[in-house]
């Protein structure tokens, strides 16, 4: 009688264990993986930066949920201050945009535009506290067609913001 009782007491704190640090575990990962994420970044180490173009770097600030780091972008009058290109892409796709941005000094913003064909959306870093940006407007890119993720910070009057946990994802 006396195992039984200690062997249930030990499934159930197994069970508490489990339930408590799961969650905790699976937050600590971007909440899921996204089947329809064209990409999707969140600065976390130096390999994060392949591919992107301009002056940037890493700093040791994130949202929650975002890791340790994020984009630190600041600049003069030539913009993008940093950017990145993807595809050319095999079919048309409606495309959104959504980051993570922090306001430093005078903020900045966020493009995604098309190569080939007339069309930006754009988020508008302003808060002074990490916030969650997404577009209300939906992005037409024809197949064939290549993106270009743009940051820019700054300009005439020197600015900067942070942004991490960029996503750009297809309707």
């Amino acid at each position: 009688m006396m195992k039984i009782k200690f062997d249930s007491i030990v499934f159930t704190l197994k069970i508490i264990v489990l339930s408590t640090l799961l969650p905790i575990v699976i937050s600590c990962e971007k909440n899921s993986i996204n089947v329809d994420d064209i990409y999707y970044n969140s600065f976390e180490k130096e390999s994060d930066l392949d591919g992107w173009l301009g002056y940037y770097e890493l700093r040791p600030d994130a949202p929650v949920q975002g890791g340790h780091q994020s984009l630190y972008i600041s600049g003069g009058c030539v913009v993008p201050h940093a950017y990145y290109e993807l595809g050319p892409f095999d079919e048309d796709m409606e495309l959104t945009l959504q980051c993570w941005g922090k306001n430093l000094d005078k903020g900045g913003g966020v493009h995604m535009m098309l190569s080939d064909y007339p069309g930006v959306i754009y988020l508008s870093i302003e808060d002074e506290n990490w916030k969650h940006y997404t577009t209300d407007s939906v992005l037409f890119c024809p197949a064939g067609n290549k993106l270009q993720l743009s940051l820019s910070s700054g300009g005439l009057i020197s600015s900067s913001m942070l942004v991490d946990m960029i996503e750009i994802i297809q309707k």
